[in-house]
């Protein structure tokens, strides 16, 4: 009688971890993936990760991920859409792992002790890795990239400019005060972010970094985006403190980027470097918290933006 060979199943890779693993590699070498800063563009505006045919920049969790490449013009595309250009990936070309990640919004019934059925709307994460290529692999085609303006930075006047526009396009925020000169913090209770004035610190730049890592942490009121690390914090030390202020980093470093503010000066990386050994420990308790904080970051910046960042291509262009 013969017997049938079963070859054991492959592991199915599990992407929720490959990010994070990639994440922490990063974050223990004292990096920040998100901090990443490319070029600045003519308009004074900085360059950031985008696809090559369509334009669009890559957000969230995607931005992040490309942060952590080392390439001189941050600009990708797929396998199909080299073809559609004419081109073709270069035989070899590796391709770097990025996400389409989304929160699917379904009914669910639930029945209380007293019999009773309520019907709520829940949220099912859905997250499907694709690839891309740097536009370096690409061949047979002429890559053609924006100018970039000289080494200088833009003008002070730009940047200030530049975030100004982002705060008035914060439609119903929360009221900016000056109370107390030596804390800047949001209070959810009375819906307030408290900022010492502009001379008190030592740039433009890290008083317009500041306030937008507050105005960040405004949006996850409960009449806002309802954020439940904001709502039902535990606190400075806490494991939901950690989680926000990781939040509150990367959306700061989102809208720092749309305003021309050099994201890698050091002068803006104090705090950030005190959480490092808080966000590695949540990281390595928690494989989804990277994917989850990077999208509530970008949910937030929309928020206060006014508009909403998609992703460069839809789903069914993924699978190349």
């Amino acid at each position: 009688m013969s017997k049938t060979t079963k070859f054991p199943q492959q592991p199915k890779t599990d992407i929720y971890q490959v990010i994070t693993n990639q994440i922490i590699a990063e974050l223990e070498k004292g990096k920040l993936p998100w901090r990443k800063r490319w070029g600045v563009l003519p308009n004074g505006k900085a360059e950031v990760a985008r696809n090559y045919l369509t334009k669009q920049p890559y957000t969230g969790i995607n931005s992040v991920l490309l942060g952590c490449r080392s390439v001189e013009r941050p600009y990708f595309l797929t396998f199909k859409q080299a073809a559609q250009l004419g081109g073709s990936i270069r035989k070899g070309a590796k391709g770097i792992p990025i996400v389409y990640w989304n929160v699917i919004e379904k009914e669910k019934e639930t029945t209380n002790r007293k019999g009773e059925t309520k019907t709520k709307t829940v949220g099912i994460p859905l997250l499907k890795p694709y690839y891309v290529f740097h536009v370096s692999d690409v061949e047979g085609i002429a890559i053609e990239l924006p100018t970039l303006l000289p080494v200088q930075e833009p003008a002070k006047e730009l940047v200030i400019d530049q975030c100004e526009a982002v705060l008035a396009s914060y439609k119903n925020g929360p009221v900016l005060v000056h109370n107390n000169p030596k804390r800047a913090c949001y209070s959810p209770l009375y819906d307030r972010v408290n900022m010492p004035t502009l001379p008190a610190f030592d740039c433009p730049e890290a008083y317009y970094w500041t306030l937008f890592h507050e105005l960040i942490h405004s949006t996850g009121h409960r009449d806002r985006l309802n954020r439940d690390e904001l709502v039902h914090s535990d606190r400075f030390g806490g494991e939901k403190y950690a989680k926000e202020e990781l939040t509150a980093e990367m959306g700061a470093c989102f809208l720092a980027l749309s305003s021309g503010i050099d994201i890698t000066d050091n002068r803006l990386l104090t705090n950030a470097v005190s959480y490092l050994q808080s966000w590695l420990g949540a990281l390595k308790n928690d494989k989804t918290l990277i994917v989850r904080a990077a999208g509530q970051a970008q949910k937030a910046v929309n928020f206060i933006t006014g508009h909403s960042i998609t992703e460069p291509e839809p789903l069914a262009a993924y699978a190349a």
